[in-house]
């Protein structure tokens, strides 16, 4: 019988009841990835709500998809886009050390080991983790582009067929190189704010591309204007080039006019004001004229009349990608407008992708964003593509990072260093707390456990080997995916940045350590009703 206590609304189970029910929900999700885990990872057919299938072995694609309503892995759901979105590879990494490390410390509370010291000896081991990383981590040069390269491929790794890999990996680099930023004490970085991502589908990935400038996912104003501008000088401009229609409020206004001549005026001054704006414009030097808002058809007329390339509506955050990228200045007030505040790009041309019209503008000088076109199949390979091509470049804008800076070896070799190194300092430490130490460094082998699973190996014969490589010194000692065999990660270019290693014992030790300090669960009237309808 669970040891619950009912009250009127609601149900609150506690102590080992509720730690069992929490962890158990958890490791149910952890097991699904394992499978998943490296380049010989098997992928999962997941058939979401109307039907539609995906075929994937990304981590948080298979999370996003799980119809569980247990709250704990509502909570694992979260930890995954977090992880994603702040480090990018190593989520599936980080959920099976998850499960691991709950595992164990179960075990524990089960032999009667308080879970404050299963959080101390977890903490402990978490500290030297760190310690030991930062000793061993390979310092790279960021203009060493074979090696970013490198890092970007390991991310893609078991994602796509080798061709892709390699042409998304160039794409990566080639993405950070022209986005980055050199302040007078660290490098800013922003993706969000400085990378375009447009997708669009009925190509092969292999056509995806990136481009130093915006596209714009509009059609040319008219077909009378150019459809190509070489050497152009951009304006953005930021005001409404048209009178609006009257409101249903401003119709309620009555309004009395004498006579025809008095209408004909105000056509008159309507139009002497627009044709003021189109001066304005003219007057600046430009040939492509790019509104975020729209264009009356006077001012559209003279444009074609001068041969200039007109875009209007623009979406908000390509205007601002465009600003970045070009260097115009985005005006508010059109008759502010001069030829200061022009962009620059060696074209601008209307091109067809797929069965959409777009406007390529690229060629532009030290660019501060950038575009990447992204084609697939479908439109789920188009996003699925745009997701690991973020984790891809998130995995070598880490090497960059204040403080994390440098490369470790993959194929589970740092996962079996820092257990070697935690089990031993084990030795050191008095009292329960070395339980948790030594178990925190057995459940890191966890990774080159499945590896070698995954890969068809023999995991008790290769874990045995790895222990004795680094018990010999040979910290890089890994599994090498193209051979199948132990072998010097580093020397075979299977690295991983340092700020990924450390985000994915970080991210597993504190979410493990908040789920061993819960001892009771309360259940509303609300979520019982909703757990009993979904089981």
């Amino acid at each position: 019988m669970e040891k619950q206590r009912i009250f009127k609304d609601s149900i609150i189970q506690y102590d080992k009841d509720a730690q069992n029910n929490v962890i158990n929900a958890i490791l149910a999700v952890t097991e699904l990835v394992k499978s998943s885990l490296g380049p010989f990872g098997m992928r999962k057919m997941i058939i979401e709500k109307y039907g539609t299938v995906i075929i994937s072995n990304d981590g948080l694609t298979i999370l996003k998809n799980l119809d569980i309503s247990h709250p704990a892995t509502d909570s694992v759901i979260q930890l995954g886009k977090s992880f994603v979105n702040h480090v990018g590879d190593g989520l599936k990494t980080t959920l099976i050390i998850i499960g691991e490390l709950l595992k164990r410390g179960l075990n524990l509370i089960q032999k009667n080991i308080h879970p404050r010291q299963i959080i101390s000896g977890y903490n402990q081991a978490l500290e030297r983790s760190i310690k030991k990383l930062k000793t061993i981590t390979i310092p790279i040069d960021r203009d060493n582009k074979d090696l970013l390269k490198k890092i970007a491929t390991n991310a893609l790794n078991g994602k796509f067929s080798d061709k892709v890999i390699e042409h998304l990996s160039v794409i990566a680099v080639q993405a950070i190189q022209n986005i980055i930023v050199e302040k007078s004490n660290y490098i800013e970085i922003s993706i969000d704010d400085n990378i375009q991502f447009e997708k669009v589908d009925g190509g092969g990935i292999l056509d995806s591309q990136i481009m130093k400038g915006v596209l714009i996912s509009k059609e040319i104003l008219n077909p009378k204007m150019p459809k190509f501008v070489k050497n152009a000088k951009i304006a953005l401009i930021n005001e409404k080039l048209y009178f609006e229609k009257p409101t249903e409020e401003d119709l309620k206004v009555e309004i009395n006019i004498l006579d025809p001549e008095s209408l004909s005026e105000m056509n008159f001054a309507q139009n002497k004001l627009l044709q003021k704006k189109f001066i304005a414009i003219a007057n600046s030097g430009t040939n492509v004229v790019i509104t975020e808002k729209g264009i009356d058809k006077i001012i559209i007329s003279r444009l074609v009349e001068q041969g200039i390339l007109g875009i209007r509506r623009a979406k908000p955050e390509q205007f601002k990608m465009l600003s970045k990228a070009c260097g115009a200045n985005i005006i508010g007030n059109v008759e502010d407008l001069t030829s200061e505040d022009l962009g620059f790009a060696e074209t601008v041309q209307e091109k067809i992708v797929g069965n959409k019209k777009f406007v390529f503008i690229e060629g532009c000088k030290d660019p501060k964003s950038i575009s990447i076109l992204i084609r697939g199949g479908s439109w789920y390979v188009c996003e699925e593509v745009e997701r690991l091509l973020k984790n891809a470049i998130l995995s070598v804008v880490q090497v960059f990072k204040n403080g994390s800076q440098g490369i470790v070896g993959g194929g589970g070799s740092i996962e079996m260093e820092i257990a070697y190194t935690i089990k031993e300092f084990a030795k050191t430490i008095e009292g329960k707390e070395q339980l948790a130490v030594k178990e925190y460094g057995d459940a890191l082998e966890i990774i080159p456990n499945i590896l070698a699973k995954n890969f068809g190996l023999d995991p008790i014969d290769t874990l045995a080997e790895l222990r004795y490589q680094h018990s010999q010194g040979e910290m890089w000692k890994g599994i090498n995916s193209n051979t199948l065999k132990i072998d010097n990660t580093i020397n075979c270019d299977i690295i991983e940045p340092l700020f990924n290693k450390i985000s994915v014992l970080k991210y597993a030790t504190e979410f493990v350590n908040s789920i061993l300090s819960i001892d009771g669960i309360l259940f509303s009237k609300s979520g019982l009703e909703k757990i009993k309808e979904n089981p």
